[in-house]
């Protein structure tokens, strides 16, 4: 159980067994998390921005993804490229990604250099230096890594036909991170300005920092260098979550492509990852259908019928937070196995678990597994920076930080059950087939 004890305005101070961590709120709205962990002479950093593919505007799309690279090229005081190359000399690992829901940068450093590293992060939040020449060079880049992933890609439209298959028409779910590719071409420099304006603010981001650093150092530390920056009025407002519903009628897209075996990919659309015993329940079932060697859809499909490809996830969540989220099963056909055949299993499987629930030896099997998932997430501290964002960012505070294992013991074999009576009919769900060139 995490408590929490008021230490200062805007502070608070919060337990976890033997973890402490300090929360703290800047005047500008700037969220900081910080937890001591002296076993190794490193710290981790997470800058999560509240921001992500669902706030693109309408031609907009893949802005948030291409601003990631952009966030790299250079500011008042560093130029084009030397984010990466300062701190990987200082013997720094770091990153960034883009997703629908935000997007988060991270680094892990010696702790010898925590200071070099938030300073690096302050000064591309404040003054981001935007030229025609960094933009243009970021918008190839991003524009190859579309080709690369999606287009050119066997199979590497699957994602893509999904989401615009399970969400309609304007929908912020509608399309992918990556964007399409005439909105990358109409992108702008102005509109890149733009964006940082709106979403780069303090009062839009959660900073983690986690590992061998003093609480109260760092969080001076991170005083001293974003106290100054200005906050910008009131953090813009998300799209409101509305697709609560089944998709209502089943929607199909069969592709001809050069693959080599034919795939199915379903999506069925459940609610959205509030962390709330609703979705908890979704999750066990998605888990018990189609997580790892023991899921009914793996002995059914993998095992017993020998109709698909052995993988170690057949069914999984997407987990998004604004809206609707999707459970997504994908497979590929084994040599002379048709797409109904695989079809006709998994309806089989989905049908017999909506009539008929989970067993109480399924429902401990998952939990076995979210206990185990869960210490492995939290035992490094670049995992566990990004824990902390994730449930600042969605929570408004830790509540949700350490309590997996709780959640999964509250789920009972009637919630499941319940979930998939609503969840897995065959109305609430989108197709997307591949074929090899040729097949019929």
């Amino acid at each position: 159980m995490v408590t929490a004890t008021a230490t200062a305005p805007r502070l608070a101070t919060h337990r976890h067994g033997n973890r402490e961590l300090v929360c703290h709120r800047l005047d500008n709205g700037l969220r900081v998390v910080v937890e001591e962990d002296r076993r190794v002479p490193l710290v981790a950093l997470n800058l999560r921005y509240d921001v992500g593919s669902r706030d693109e505007a309408p031609g907009r799309t893949g802005f948030a993804h291409l601003f990631e690279h952009v966030m790299f090229e250079g500011s008042r005081n560093v130029a084009a490229g030397e984010h990466f190359a300062v701190l990987q000399a200082a013997g720094a690992t770091l990153n960034a990604t883009t997703s629908f829901d935000r997007t988060t940068y991270f680094e892990t450093v010696p702790s010898t250099h925590l200071e070099l590293a938030l300073w690096l992060e302050a000064d591309r939040m404040s003054a981001l230096d935007l030229t025609e020449e960094t933009f243009e060079n970021q918008r190839a880049v991003v524009k190859n890594e579309r080709r690369q992933r999606y287009d050119d890609q066997p199979y590497g439209d699957t994602t893509e036909l999904l989401y615009s298959l399970a969400y309609p028409q304007g929908h912020p779910y509608h399309h992918l991170p990556i964007g399409r590719m005439a909105d990358l071409d109409a992108a702008t420099l102005v509109g890149a300005a733009a964006f940082h304006e709106r979403w780069y603010t303090p009062d839009t981001c959660v900073l983690s920092v986690v590992g061998d650093a003093d609480r109260d150092e760092a969080v001076g530390l991170v005083e001293r260098y974003f106290g100054a920056i200005p906050s910008r009025g009131a953090a813009p407002a998300h799209a409101p979550p509305r697709l609560v519903e089944a998709i209502g009628d089943p929607v199909r897209r069969s592709v001809l492509a050069r693959v080599p075996a034919p795939q199915l990919t379903i999506g069925i659309r459940v609610p959205r990852d509030d962390e709330s015993l609703g979705h908890d329940a979704v999750d066990v079932l998605a888990r018990a259908l189609g997580r790892g060697r023991g899921s009914r859809l793996y002995r059914s499909l993998v095992v017993e019928r020998e109709l698909v490809q052995p993988t170690t996830s057949l069914l999984g969540c997407a987990h998004l937070t604004g809206d609707a989220t999707l459970l997504v099963f994908c497979a590929r056909a084994r040599s002379g196995v048709a797409i109904w055949q695989i079809e006709s299993a998994v309806e089989e499987v989905l049908s017999d678990v909506a009539a008929g629930g989970i067993t109480e030896e399924e429902l401990e099997r998952v939990r076995v597994m979210g206990r185990r998932g869960h210490q492995l997430g939290m035992d490094t501290i670049t995992a566990r920076a990004d824990r902390y964002g994730k449930v600042v960012t969605e929570h408004g505070d830790l509540t949700h930080a350490f309590d997996t294992p709780e959640r999964l013991e509250q789920v009972t074999t009637e919630h499941v059950a319940t979930a998939a009576r609503i969840w897995l009919p065959p109305s609430n769900r989108a197709v997307v087939v591949h074929l090899p060139a040729g097949d019929r």
